[in-house]
């Protein structure tokens, strides 16, 4: 069954690897988020991080966007242009200048006041937006225009987790099947109601007892048979029920392929970047 991935929520489900820099806030975050995640954090910088998932350390990688956007475009990174951003950001951190606050004795506080609103307007002024290009440019080594496409991409994943979705048709089923048993009581007791009778035995109503036999046993034979059909359906409602347990427990094995190597969103701007690797339908 393939999975779209598009979240760091989707990696975690399928229980592939995250290769992520270690002692960061990004790898605080998705630790506190993602607790069952599995994360391979051995690595110094977002550089290693990159390589690591084009080494096939792990199924995906998780890094800032200004990572990102400056090592897609460096050969030594994505030298054959395969990585790509998975799914939107996942989480965005500010960052600033760390400037002492005080009380108003001292003047820091103005300090930081002003470096804020200097940056601010830096930002509104499209200043910053055009240094990061510069500094992605005169970093870049790559000229291959494929490897700076803005497109974020989604990837597909082989996944044997059953979903309510996959158990919808079940679930319909069993539900047809207790609406039928419910009217087929509901029917033997309003017949058992009439008669005057309370065990299935004697479900042939009084009052007709003395009309012809043939009636009487013709009757008789369709409340038996009405009988047999709703201890069928129940025993093949229990069955069901079993066959629907066995497949909930079954399904708890999640499929990891180790030759499949994706590169992750992250934070701070996290983006999942992820490798091209062969595509699972």
């Amino acid at each position: 069954m393939a999975v779209q991935v598009n979240t760091v929520n989707d990696i975690v489900q399928l229980g592939k690897s995250m290769c992520i820099w270690g002692t960061t806030a990004g790898e605080e975050i998705i630790r506190k988020t993602f607790p069952g995640a599995t994360l391979v954090d051995h690595f110094r910088n977002d550089e290693e991080v990159l390589l690591g998932v084009k080494e096939g350390q792990c199924d995906y990688a998780i890094v800032s966007l200004a990572s990102y956007n400056l090592f897609r475009g460096m050969e030594a990174v994505n030298d054959d242009c395969n990585l790509v951003r998975i799914g939107r950001t996942f989480r965005s951190i500010r960052a600033g200048f760390a400037t002492q606050s005080d009380a108003g004795t001292f003047c820091t506080s103005l300090v930081r006041d002003m470096l804020h609103a200097h940056l601010r307007n830096l930002q509104a002024e499209g200043f910053i937006d055009d240094a990061w290009d510069e500094h992605y440019s005169q970093s870049y080594d790559i000229n291959d225009e494929k490897c700076f496409a803005a497109s974020v991409s989604t990837t597909k994943e082989s996944s044997n987790t059953l979903n309510i979705t996959n158990l919808g048709g079940m679930f319909l089923f069993h539900g047809i099947l207790l609406v039928v048993s419910f009217g087929i009581y509901f029917l033997e007791r309003s017949l058992r109601k009439k008669g005057g009778n309370t065990g299935r035995d004697q479900i042939v109503p009084s009052k007709l007892q003395h009309k012809s036999t043939p009636d009487c046993e013709y009757l008789t034979q369709r409340v038996d048979a009405i009988s047999e059909k709703q201890d069928k359906m129940a025993k093949q409602i229990v069955a069901l029920t079993k066959m629907f347990e066995a497949s909930v427990k079954g399904s708890e094995g999640f499929h990891n392929d180790p030759q499949f190597s994706k590169s992750v969103p992250q934070d701070y701007t996290y983006d999942l970047s992820g490798r091209d690797g062969k595509n699972m339908d």
